[in-house]
């Protein structure tokens, strides 16, 4: 069973960064969600991000991950209603997922204004209670400067990560990538 599989990569995994897990509900379903919760405890695993998983569905697995103190990570994108933002921040941890646009991940050339707009609207409820993170098309360090100047805390990178992976690019050539986007992290007020 993949979880499995997962767990016991992740307890190999000695960082002082926290480990975040990305996952569909059904796996966590068919594993048990709350072995699921304590085999991520257990593992190191310090979040939970449920893809499809609606607030108004995740109450069971909101349960075991408190009890467990892991995070579980909520997913908004610029659609979300003022409403529903509501009930997620007042059920989030660790951070926000905030998805940048509308369509597929992928890399992107360019930011869109629609990913500013839907910052200025988020953290106007979530400053100084969690920190937004912005993914989706994020892919370069100017991705990076620009979120963080329009107020995210943070930038999640996944396609273009993947992609290099894909090429089978050496590790060097990886670490080099993301300590480009964090440099685009860094600049001054």
């Amino acid at each position: 069973m993949m979880p499995k599989l997962a767990f016991e990569a992740v307890k190999k995994i000695k960082s002082p960064i926290p480990i975040v897990f990305l996952t569909y509900y059904n796996i966590i379903l068919r594993y048990g969600i709350e072995k699921f919760v304590k085999d991520c405890k257990n593992s190191n695993v310090d979040g939970l991000i449920v893809a499809e998983l609606p607030i108004e569905e995740a109450n069971s697995l909101y349960n075991a991950c408190k009890d467990n103190d892991v995070d579980l990570i909520f997913l908004i994108a610029p659609t979300t209603t003022e409403e529903r933002l509501k009930k997620i921040i007042d059920k989030a941890s660790g951070f926000l997922y905030l998805v940048s646009l509308l369509g597929v991940t992928g890399v992107r050339e360019t930011v869109g204004e629609i990913t500013k707009k839907t910052i200025a609207r988020v953290i106007k409820y979530t400053k100084g209670r969690i920190p937004v993170c912005i993914g989706f098309g994020i892919s370069k360090p100017e991705h990076v400067k620009e979120v963080i100047q329009a107020g995210a805390e943070g930038a999640i990178v996944g396609s273009a990560l993947v992609k290099l992976i894909e090429r089978e690019e050496k590790l060097e050539k990886i670490v080099e990538f993301v300590s480009q986007l964090k440099s685009g992290s860094r600049f001054t007020v």
